[in-house]
């Protein structure tokens, strides 16, 4: 019975543990944090688009390879912030990304 009783009490605790750190400020580097410090996991953000799927756009601003090839949401609409430039990539022998010039204006 004392047995019993404690590995009850463990398994609440490994609970607790859990969904307390679940719900823990996310830990982002500084050079990453935005101005507003807003921040939303992704099944937050799968939430926000179901329940407004008028009104909330998913962004992925991931590479065009990343994008096809790691996979995305399939609502996801892909305008990368980034991409590879394979002329300088294959001369340098590591991958070279420049900016999307015109990612702002898409957006």
């Amino acid at each position: 019975m004392k047995g019993k009783i404690i590995g009850v009490a463990i398994v609440f605790y490994l609970i607790l543990g859990f969904s307390v750190s679940m719900r823990a400020e996310p830990n982002i580097p500084k050079n990453k944090q935005t101005v507003l410090g807003l921040y939303i996991t992704a099944r937050d953000a799968y939430f926000k688009w179901y329940g407004h799927k008028e009104k909330v756009v998913i962004l992925d601003v991931r590479t065009l390879e990343e994008y096809i090839f790691v996979g995305h949401a399939p609502m996801a609409r892909n305008i990368p912030v980034k991409f590879l430039n394979q002329k300088q990539t294959i001369e340098k022998m590591r991958p070279v990304m420049e900016i999307n010039p015109d990612f702002v204006s898409i957006v």
